[in-house]
């Protein structure tokens, strides 16, 4: 299937009336390819998102324009290479190659060897394409009515562009959550384990309510803490103060009731982002001034306005007292997937791009795996690194259960961690630092606390998500994906093999 950039064809029925696919954006990921095929006809206007593995038939991710995409939790077999007579199925509709010889009599040529799908979409009456290997689409639909090709505009794809230069690695660590004692001691010495197998990143996270306790009273004894160690061990950090989180707004109990854009809560920002200042070092590389704020925004333009106003005031007060530092806001990939307009009301604010990443299928039917196929990773990654735009890419988050409960296996997890660390090394510089969630299982009624807040209605799903997300079990054993991490994390400590 030719599908280099700017590709066209352009059929037309009996009486003229045209029907026109471009192909557009066309992205190479790995040997495989992703393009945007602009369909534009009387009947239909749209954009059907479309992958080609190794050049071979049509995978449907979705459709869509704009801001707002329907993607499928995995790509649907569209226009497959496939053997004739076989159906292949997807949630909502199924595709099935009735020949791969047909003949298609169009404007001004015969074409035979034409492969001929029939594509349903739910009730809906079935459609038909006709693609020639080699040449692309030659006829839609059946009988008079049919759309056959007039011309075809098929241009060279462009060579992919490699480079074998040795760039500096990425940063990268793992939340050094202790396997039961979580004092202070515990922490630090959990930290300084993984620094000996090669991390060199850490997050720091804190929200703003428990920081400012009380109006004006501030409890930096955490921040304190990770950065202290952080200049003992070596390591590079980002903060991320949680003004906004993944279930609404972290503020302080007195200022739980206003808005955004109050001046009273933005003057208390600004005071708390002064005293933060003065418990920061050089090693604190980035900040973020709220944590997955997609999530909550996405369904409320008024506070998404009064956020932004809100995180501009309080950018600003970091440039006056850290200009150094760069200031930005963490999205969730899980919701900029399918809406990406939080993402681009905000992002012109932003000096860094930072995603959380667990590949999760939100839409999922009950019983259904958690995470989506490993296989999508690349694309997500492209998808990431687009929104990023030239700035440093930032992961706060990367993780995937261990458990088969959810629909995971340890081996599952292990290829994850194997596949994130291999994009990461090979992404030419453009990520900048990834933390890893977690590096031991949570106990389970931190498990359990944490699945009544994000997913009550599958409490007991998320207990186990949550409770299976690190490297190392409640026992001490290792994982197998804590040597996919050890292995990678060490290599990239030694600045080797990136790309």
């Amino acid at each position: 299937m030719p599908l280099a950039e700017g590709n066209r064809w352009t059929l037309a029925n009996a009486e003229g009336v045209e029907m026109q696919l471009t192909a557009q954006k066309v992205e190479r990921i790995g040997p495989h390819l992703r393009v945007r095929l602009n369909v534009s006809a009387p009947f239909l206007q749209t954009t059907l998102i479309v992958r080609s593995y190794d050049g071979k038939g049509l995978w449907l991710e979705g459709t869509g324009s704009g801001e707002n995409w329907n993607r499928y939790p995995e790509p649907a077999p569209f226009l497959p290479e496939a053997e004739v007579g076989v159906s292949n199925d997807w949630d909502g509709g199924s595709s099935t190659l009735l020949s791969s010889d047909a003949t298609v009599a169009a404007w001004d040529a015969e074409y035979t060897g034409v492969r001929l799908y029939e594509v349903r979409f739910g009730e809906e009456s079935p459609l038909h394409w006709f693609l020639k290997p080699g040449l692309g689409f030659v006829q839609f639909g059946l009988g008079a009515g049919a759309f056959t090709l007039r011309w075809a505009t098929l241009n060279d794809l462009e060579p992919e562009v490699q480079s074998d230069a040795a760039l500096a690695c990425p940063l990268v660590g793992i939340e050094p959550n202790p396997i039961r004692d979580f004092s202070a001691p515990s922490r630090k010495a959990t930290l300084e384990s993984t620094v000996d197998l090669g991390t060199r990143f850490n997050m720091i996270s804190v929200a703003w309510g428990e920081v400012e306790p009380k109006p004006g009273q501030y409890a930096l004894e955490e921040i304190e803490e990770y950065v202290n160690w952080a200049e003992e061990f070596g390591l590079s950090a980002s903060l991320t103060i949680k003004t906004l989180d993944t279930t609404g707004a972290s503020l302080p109990p007195d200022l739980a009731r206003r808005a955004w854009n109050d001046s009273e809560v933005i003057e208390r920002f600004r005071a708390l982002l002064a005293a933060v200042s003065e418990k920061l070092s050089d090693r604190i590389r980035w900040i973020n001034l709220g944590n997955e704020v997609d999530v909550p925004l996405a369904s409320n333009p008024e506070a998404l306005a009064q956020f932004k106003e809100f995180y501009l005031a309080g950018k600003q007060k970091l440039g006056e007292l850290r200009p150094e530092l760069p200031v930005g806001l963490v999205f969730t990939y899980d919701s900029y997937r399918t809406n990406t307009a939080v993402f681009r009301a905000l992002e012109d604010g932003v000096d860094h791009v930072a995603f959380t990443y667990y590949g999760v299928n939100p839409a999922r039917a009950a019983g259904a795996p958690v995470h989506r196929h490993i296989s999508n990773l690349p694309f997500d990654f492209a998808d990431m690194l687009d929104a990023a735009a030239g700035r440093p890419l930032i992961f706060t988050e990367l993780g995937r259960a261990s458990s088969e409960q959810v629909g995971s296996s340890p081996r599952e997890q292990a290829e994850f961690y194997g596949a994130v660390l291999d994009s990461i090394r090979t992404s030419g510089g453009r990520v900048a630092a990834a933390s890893f969630s977690f590096y031991s299982d949570m106990p389970p009624l931190t498990a359990f606390l944490l699945s009544t807040v994000y997913g009550p209605q599958d409490a007991k799903t998320f207990m186990r998500w949550f409770g299976s997300l690190g490297v190392v079990d409640r026992k001490s054993a290792a994982k197998p994906a804590w040597e996919a991490y050890r292995s990678a994390a060490t290599a990239m400590a030694d600045g080797e093999g990136c790309r």
